[in-house]
This record gives structure tokens, sequence and C-alpha cells, in this order.
């Protein structure tokens, strides 16, 4: 559960409001709208089933890297103090 403040939760539920309303109203954007957020997630499975090991081969290494990077630049306070 997250924690949002009074004008982000005013955001999300005009944004709830609005999606209800343009449901109840059988709004043509409203169906278009809910087409591509269906497409998105099959482009996106499409994508992430062809590159998707290659992809964590390339993150892993990314992370390993910034995890060096950051506990070595973490430990050396002397030359912070120049």
């Amino acid at each position: 559960m997250m924690r949002l403040s009074k004008v982000d939760d005013q955001a999300r539920r005009t944004k709830l409001a609005v999606y209800a309303l343009a449901k109840a109203a059988n709004d043509s954007d409203f169906i278009k709208l809910k087409k591509a957020i269906k497409l998105k997630k099959m482009m996106t499975a499409k994508l992430m089933k062809k590159y998707g090991r290659k992809a964590e081969r390339v993150a892993t290494i990314a992370q390993k890297n910034y995890i060096k990077v950051a506990s070595s630049t973490s430990g050396s306070s002397d030359t912070q103090k120049k």
C-alpha cells in the first residue's frame, strides 16, 4: 500500500472517475484506450519473449557494475574532505 499526498490522491480518484464515467457512457475513446492498453501488454510480452534472456544478462551486469561503483565511492571519505 502506498501513501499518497492529497493532490496525488485527488488526481488518482479523478482519473478513476473519468474511466468509470467513460465506461458507463460507452465512449468510443474509452474503447480505443482499452484496445491500446491490451495491445501494449501484448507487444511488451512479445518483446520480453524475444529479448528477455539477453536483457536479463545486460541488467545483471549493469547492476553489478553499479553496486561496485557505489560501494567504492561510499567508503572513501578522504577524498571528500579536500
